[in-house]
């Protein structure tokens, strides 16, 4: 009896997930000028937008985004279309998506530097077993902070959190639905 409730509720999710995919490929698509995206942005998070650009980087480990533009909009792959070639750099294209938002707000990067401590701590303790009797692996020992440009990184979505009096700082990407090169 278990396993029909959790199969009917998989099912149930899948199909809102069905339906909510087939009403935005059904949705007509704003279109969006590069030079204006990041005004547009916020009125138009989780809808479908269009846009046009030169791809000036494709992301290398695995092709899951590239970035449009001077501006460079991040345009990320879907499960519709699991990744871009290298290929593409440099190509002028057309690309229909849904527009995301990732905020970064005060507890995001707690949680950041949380994580950062805790690997610093791993990293610590494998650096002690290198020096271990048995181990001729001391000299490798890292001196460096390997998390120092991310603790910087924190520090400055502070400063800009302080600065411009907001609670959240909103970083847009589009989720590729379909994308076409000019030919």
């Amino acid at each position: 009896m278990r396993n029909l409730v959790f199969i009917l509720a998989a099912f149930m999710v899948l199909g809102a997930c069905n339906s909510e995919n087939r009403a935005l490929k059904d949705q007509e698509a704003v279109t969006v000028s590069r030079e204006n995206f990041e005004q547009e942005a916020s009125g138009l998070v989780d809808k479908k937008i269009a846009l046009e650009g030169t791809v000036t980087h494709v992301c290398k480990h695995g092709g899951k985004r590239f970035f449009l533009g001077e501006e460079r909009i991040k345009v990320v792959a879907s499960d519709r279309i699991g990744s871009f070639e290298t290929s593409l750099e440099g190509s002028d294209v057309y690309v229909e998506g849904i527009l995301r938002e990732e905020r970064v707000d005060e507890a995001f990067l707690a949680e950041w530097e949380s994580e950062l401590k805790e690997s610093a701590e791993v990293k610590e303790k494998e650096i002690a077993h290198k020096g271990e009797p048995g181990h001729d692996h001391a000299e490798e020992a890292e001196t460096e902070d390997p998390n120092a440009s991310a603790r910087k990184q924190i520090e400055q979505y502070r400063e800009q959190l302080a600065r411009e009096g907001k609670e959240y700082l909103s970083f847009y990407s589009v989720e590729v639905l379909d994308v076409k090169e000019n030919k």
